[in-house]
């Protein structure tokens, strides 16, 4: 019989791409019962299958490796997958840290059993030899009967290395030169006996006194005749702080009734105690907040709240918009990138949040800072609250879950750190200003903005407030303007370029802008020590009182970067800046 003939390979086509037959060499058999011929013909036969089941077809004229070049499956190159033990690797591993060379998986099993062993041989010699080496370079174990000075028992802790001369005589008579074989149950029976002295010698370490996070009653009465605390709203007094805010006309103020002292560097927010107003939160460069009493025992401070390491940014009350009972928790942000959740009353650290930043593959990026918190203003989502972040992102939390799970959602569309965050259009969505020079509306939980507003003539908006008619905000512009945009889904948050406010100086700074309760006023501090008032319906600057500065300098301790109206009274407001001084005016 003859073997088939083969076409030829590829590399051998004609010019034209026809194929051409050549004729292989042929194998005879030649009595099939010869053993030696069938084998030569098998041997053959094997040798020609290469040939044999190449593909026919032309050459790949643009190919410049030719047919048979491997073709890559990564990136750099071809990897092939090998399976083998975890004791296969450890051994190759070995090898290759003390010779420098190993054999893949495929070439081990295919290499001489006893060169592998010689080799592994080497490598078992090489570490005792090391390890005696080692040991017999050991300090001394000591005496068991001394703990502490020369010749104190070191035990399994004694060091390696050359050990200086001691005039000792019990350190040298225990020197420890342990051999390949020691019974290592002796030596544990030895630390069991001696571990107790050992323990009691050991000085206890001094804990610092203070915990980290403390609070303070400084008021001079803590409870009332009824063991009621500051958290109740007094009803003994002229003016009923108990009535709907804004039910009654407000005026702009005229006079400075009362200054509150006590913070140093600066003063960074104020917020007054929701719905009633009784109470003045505030938090400054110095890590401290403070809690004022707003008319009672003639206005003092009633608790310091301290566990920041550096200046807090913002706080926030707890509470349903429109409802009284809030104010139970507050929380407040710091330059030390975390949040804390306070209870008002006792000054207790109910929560603390210190990973901050945006999740990353599963895990947290470097930690960003908070620059506002703001608590969810509708009665079943009081658990949950919003922070702007300064790695452009909106963290919504949950007080309820561990911090490590409590972010629950996460807004990610800015392009630079968030500053402002205010609940609109009925507290179902919420409006965020960022250092983009944008404005974008959420709706709650997802993330995706339902509005972008963003012109070229815009810039960073630091701090926004909702008027009381939920209709509209004031955003603080750094070009010394207000701006006003629809706070209103049928208003399609757009800005309205009719309502604009001029005449004072914000460029530089984040300062406060603030409604009075009955939304007739707006408000805002200056980068020169004053406080302006506009008429909200006509824009017209109605008072401009100077607050800070004296002669209305423009240094930095002149700015007025805090403003709030009380909630229920007709013309009080409170006013805060660089100097550190709180400022009520009536």
């Amino acid at each position: 019989m003859s073997l088939v003939p083969d076409y030829q390979s590829e590399s051998d086509s004609e010019p034209d791409g026809t194929l051409a037959l050549v004729q292989t060499s042929t194998v005879s058999v030649v009595g099939a019962s010869t053993g030696q011929t069938a084998l030569a013909t098998l041997q053959e036969y094997r040798k020609t299958q290469k040939t044999y089941n190449k593909p026919a077809g032309p050459a790949n004229p643009f190919d410049p490796l030719g047919p048979d070049r491997v073709r890559k499956n990564i990136i750099t190159g071809r990897m092939d997958k090998e399976v083998f033990d975890n004791a296969t690797f450890e051994d190759n591993y070995r090898m290759f840290r003390r010779f420098g060379e190993t054999t893949g998986p495929s070439e081990a099993a295919e290499m001489d059993d006893l060169e592998v062993e010689k080799k592994r041989k080497a490598q078992r010699e090489e570490e005792k030899t090391v390890a005696k080496k080692l040991k017999s370079g050991r300090h001394g174990r000591g005496d068991s009967s001394v703990l502490d000075g020369e010749g104190a028992y070191k035990g399994p802790w004694a060091s390696y290395g050359k050990e200086e001369p001691s005039s000792s005589s019990s350190s040298s008579s225990f020197e420890y030169t342990s051999e390949e074989g020691e019974d290592e149950d002796d030596e544990k029976e030895q630390m069991e006996m001696v571990a107790p002295a050992m323990v009691a010698a050991v000085p206890k370490p001094t804990i610092p006194a203070g915990p980290k996070e403390w609070t303070e009653f400084v008021g001079t009465q803590e409870y009332d005749y009824l063991g009621r605390t500051y958290m109740h709203v007094p009803q003994d007094l002229e003016v009923n702080l108990r009535k709907e805010p804004g039910s009654q006309e407000t005026f702009v103020p005229k006079r400075k009734i009362h200054t509150w002292a006590g913070h140093s560097g600066g003063v960074n927010a104020l917020r007054f105690f929701p719905y009633s107003g009784h109470l003045l939160l505030s938090c400054g460069n110095d890590t401290a907040i403070k809690l004022w009493d707003c008319h009672r025992n003639n206005r003092e401070q009633l608790r310091v709240y301290h566990g920041h390491a550096k200046a807090v940014k913002d706080v926030a009350f707890n509470g349903v918009r429109g409802q009284l009972g809030g104010g139970t928790q507050f929380l407040s942000a710091s330059y030390d990138k975390t949040i804390k959740l306070w209870d008002t009353e006792t000054g207790k650290v109910i929560q603390r949040y210190t990973d901050l930043g945006r999740k990353s593959s599963g895990a947290r990026a470097a930690r960003a800072m908070a620059n506002c918190v703001k608590f969810s203003p509708e009665a079943d989502k009081q658990a949950e609250f919003l922070s702007g972040m300064s790695d452009n992102t909106i963290l919504q939390w949950d007080t309820r879950l561990p911090p490590a799970d409590a972010v629950v959602q996460t807004y990610d569309h800015h392009l630079g750190p968030v500053n402002s965050i205010t609940f609109v259009d009925e507290d179902r969505r919420f409006m965020t200003t960022s250092d983009d020079k944008s404005v974008r509306v959420w709706d709650w939980q997802i993330n995706v903005p339902i509005k972008f507003i963003a012109d070229p003539t815009q810039h960073a908006m630091p701090t926004v407030a909702l008027h009381p008619s939920g209709k509209f905000v004031a955003a603080q512009s750094m070009d010394n303007r207000v701006l006003v945009f629809g706070a209103l889904d049928k208003s399609k948050f757009r800005q309205n370029r009719r309502k604009e406010f001029h005449g004072h100086a914000c460029a530089g700074y984040p300062i406060q802008v603030a409604f009075s309760p009955d939304g007739k006023y707006l408000m805002s501090g200056d980068a020169h020590g004053y406080a302006f008032f506009w008429d909200w319906k006509t824009c017209a600057l109605k008072a401009k009182l100077q607050v800070s500065g004296g002669s209305g300098g423009t240094s930095e301790g002149s700015v007025v970067t805090c403003i709030a109206a009380h909630p229920q009274e007709s013309s009080k407001v409170a006013v805060a800046g660089k100097d550190s001084v709180i400022t009520y005016w009536d």
